[in-house]
């Protein structure tokens, strides 16, 4: 029988971005930039480095996409909440970028349910990558840079909604296949 381990590295560096995502809050809000910025340079390698070593270690799994990208999530979203509740980001940002996370999770789910193994092998679009990386920068120049800040958040927004049209452009296609 197989078994999947949710307790590797891969998953601990992807993990780590949450209480990461708290310190970056804890620093920003105490006005300790540069620890501030650090923690948000970690967030970002521990992006880069998860998928690196899940491949390099040959575990690499879906479980462990899904944790990758609930971990993005979590750590995203709550930063967003934090500059939102700042008043550094208009409330809308943060709904966006809920709904379309919401939208893609129900579309990844669908996509599973119809055909495990095709959903499996997902891979995130170009656009998904941009909109996170944008993401991250634009948290990270809220540090330093807060009125450009905004202006990376709302590229961050443009990409995210043209990812979330990709993923829906991809659902009538696997509706029409598996109507059989």
């Amino acid at each position: 029988m197989f078994k999947v381990t949710l307790l590797n590295l891969p998953n601990v560096v992807s993990c780590s971005r949450i209480p990461l995502a708290f310190l970056f809050i804890y620093f920003f809000r105490e006005g300790h930039a540069f620890a501030s910025a650090g923690m948000m340079v970690l967030i970002m390698c521990s992006d880069l480095v998860d998928g690196f070593l899940a491949r390099k270690m040959g575990i690499a799994s879906h479980a462990g996409n899904f944790v990758d990208r609930f971990a993005d999530n979590v750590a995203v979203i709550t930063v967003v909440t934090f500059f939102t509740g700042r008043q550094l980001l208009p409330a809308w940002v943060l709904v966006v970028l809920v709904l379309r996370e919401l939208l893609v999770l129900d579309f990844r789910f669908t996509w599973s349910s119809l055909d495990s193994e095709a959903a499996s092998k997902q891979k995130t679009s170009f656009l998904g990558k941009s909109k996170m990386a944008l993401l991250m920068s634009g948290m990270l120049a809220m540090v330093f840079w807060p009125s450009y800040a905004a202006t990376v958040f709302y590229l961050a927004v443009a990409a995210s909604l043209c990812s979330a049209v990709t993923y829906l452009q991809n659902l009538p296609l696997l509706a029409i296949e598996h109507s059989d």
